[in-house]
C-alpha cells in the first residue's frame, strides 16, 4: 500500500472511531519514514565519499615521488605517496632541516633533488632497524 493510501486508511479509521487501529498504522508509517530517512541520510554520505573521491583523482599530481594538491590555481602539500596509494590517506610531510618525513609511515624525502635516490642512513630521522652481515669483515669479501 502506498503512503497516500494508508494515509487515507488512517482518515477513515479516525472517522469511525477506531483510534487503536490508527495508532498503529500511523506508527508503521513513522517506522518507514525513520527508515527511509536513515537510507537517504546514508546515501547522502555515500555520494559525498565519492564525490571526494572524483575531486582527489582530478587534482592530486604527483611530482618527484611526492603527491600535491591543486585547487584553485594553489599547490597544497607535498603528501606521501605509498600512504595515499595503499592506505588512501593524504598525510603532508613534515619537514625538518633538508628532509621531509611523513608522520604516519615514516618515510622519507630529500629536499635536494640529488640525494633522492639515497638517503643518508645515520641521520637521525631515519628509521632504525637491525643490520644483518650477509658475509665475514668487508676487507674478506
Amino acid at each position: 500500500m502506498s503512503g497516500y493510501a494508508r494515509f487515507k486508511a488512517i482518515r477513515e479509521l479516525l472517522l469511525r472511531g477506531q483510534y487503536a487501529e490508527a495508532r498503529l498504522l500511523l506508527v508503521e508509517l513513522q517506522a518507514g519514514y525513520i527508515a527511509l530517512c536513515d537510507e537517504v541520510g546514508a546515501l547522502k554520505r555515500q555520494i559525498r565519499e565519492f564525490e571526494d573521491l572524483l575531486f582527489l583523482s582530478q587534482h592530486l599530481v604527483t611530482e618527484e615521488g611526492q603527491c600535491w594538491l591543486r585547487t584553485g590555481g594553489v599547490r597544497h602539500g607535498p603528501f606521501c605517496r605509498p600512504c595515499y596509494e595503499y592506505a588512501g590517506k593524504l598525510f603532508r610531510l613534515e619537514l625538518h632541516k633538508n628532509v621531509r618525513r611523513c608522520p604516519y609511515c615514516g618515510l622519507l624525502y630529500s629536499r635536494e633533488p640529488m640525494l633522492r635516490e639515497a638517503f643518508p642512513v645515520n641521520s637521525p630521522l631515519a628509521r632504525r632497524g637491525k643490520v644483518l652481515p650477509f658475509c665475514v669483515p668487508a676487507k674478506y669479501c
